[in-house]
Formats: C-alpha cells, sequence, structure tokens
C-alpha cells in the first residue's frame, strides 16, 4: 500500500466511531482481508521459532463477538476464522474497532495496553515478537 493510500486510511479510522469502524473496516469481509493481509505479512525469522496460533477475540459494541486465529507453523502463517475454545500460545483481545485502529497505526500497542483497550493473556514472549513476526517495527 502506497504511503498516501495509508494516510487515506488512517485519516478515515482517525475520525470514525466505532460503529463506523464496525460497519466498514471491521465488517466479516474486511476483517477477512485483514487477517489474510497479516498472515501475508509474516516473517519466520521474526517468529524465531514459533509455531502456534495466535487468537483474536474481537468484541462489538452490539455485544457480538469474532474471533480469528493466526496459525503459524515454520515459514508461513494462515489467518482463519476461529472458535475461543481452540487452543492457542496468546489470545489477544480487544474491540473490533480498536483492532482496525492499531492495524491502522492510529493506536499505539502500548497505550492500548495501559489503558485496558487490549488486552492480552497466555505467553508473553510470543507477545513481544507480534511486531517482528508481522513486520511492524517496533510494536509490542
Amino acid at each position: 500500500m502506497s504511503s498516501r493510500a495509508r494516510a487515506a486510511v488512517a485519516a478515515h479510522v482517525r475520525g470514525a466511531d466505532d460503529r463506523r469502524l464496525e460497519h466498514t473496516l471491521a465488517s466479516r469481509p474486511a476483517l477477512r482481508v485483514l487477517f489474510a493481509a497479516l498472515a501475508r505479512r509474516f516473517d519466520p525469522a521474526g517468529a524465531a521459532g514459533f509455531a502456534g496460533a495466535v487468537r483474536f477475540e474481537l468484541s462489538a459494541s452490539d455485544g457480538r463477538e469474532r474471533v480469528w486465529a493466526i496459525v503459524i507453523a515454520a515459514d508461513r502463517a494462515v489467518a482463519r476464522a476461529a472458535t475461543r475454545e481452540e487452543e492457542a500460545a496468546l489470545v489477544v483481545r480487544a474491540s473490533a474497532a480498536d483492532l482496525v485502529r492499531l492495524a491502522a497505526g492510529v493506536l499505539h500497542p502500548a497505550r492500548a495496553l495501559l489503558s485496558g483497550r487490549l488486552d492480552v493473556a497466555g505467553d508473553f514472549g510470543v507477545a513481544r515478537r507480534l511486531g517482528p513476526m508481522f513486520g511492524f517495527a517496533g510494536v509490542v
């Protein structure tokens, strides 16, 4: 994505409330695209030998929840819809809108963690490697 396109997405995200983001960039099809893009960005060197799943539990303002997983094996990652019952080395919990804000670079992961907008449970070593695994230098 060009820097101009990234800036346009960030501007849209920055100015949108949760409901608008849930309807557009956090809809089921948009989340499929977002997680597929994350899986394509996977860098095995950043994983440092990790193999397993990272589960994302995303809440919506109407109480619905969407669960996704990125499953990592050796040199590739695959994104797919998941359930809460599936085993994962790391679980990331956030609102769907905040996940979009994180992905757009509008919300910093450390600020989201400290303010309670983002929660992680499980292997914190994996949490620290999320940025390098998916090409976001200095993230988490």
